[in-house]
């Protein structure tokens, strides 16, 4: 709807704000056709290039925008924790539990949501926060890079 009252071109044409998301669209073409290649010729045997899924991997970056890589990087870690250790150790815990698990971390994320929103946000107590995790979105990743690596 907004494509069809504002026009793709408002988004899309040169020098627009959204330009660079077309090159996605060749990235989520290319990219599976990559890892098949990888897992038909090159490591035929690796077992953990079976379970990559790229559509599911690329529709996961959707959530990446309000949250920090830290984030998404905790998530890959619970969910390998869980997915491959738990469930091989203890598969009768995780074919129990995992699922509660997984529902109270999400209302976890939320309740935390909530708290913080009131604590901090509407008392107005976050104007007065500056460190680096409120100036995260403003650094570029090589900028990130470059302080890694002090160059």
């Amino acid at each position: 709807m907004i494509w069809g009252a504002l026009g793709p071109s408002r988004f899309f044409a040169e020098g627009a704000m959204y330009r660079n998301l077309l090159w996605f669209f060749l990235v989520g073409a290319v990219l599976p056709v990559i890892v098949y290649f990888l897992r038909k010729r090159v490591f035929p045997q690796a077992a953990w290039l079976k379970k990559v899924h790229i559509p599911l991997f690329l529709g996961g970056l959707n959530y990446i925008p309000p949250a920090s890589g830290t984030n998404y990087g905790s998530w890959a870690i619970v969910g390998l924790v869980f997915g491959l250790l738990v469930k091989r150790r203890q598969t009768v815990w995780w074919r129990r539990y995992n699922f509660v698990l997984s529902s109270a971390l999400d209302c976890s994320v939320a309740i935390a949501g909530i708290v913080i929103f009131f604590a901090l946000f509407y008392t107005g107590a976050s104007k007065n926060f500056k460190w680096w995790g409120t100036d995260v979105h403003k650094v570029s990743l090589y900028c990130f890079i470059c302080k890694i690596l002090r160059c």
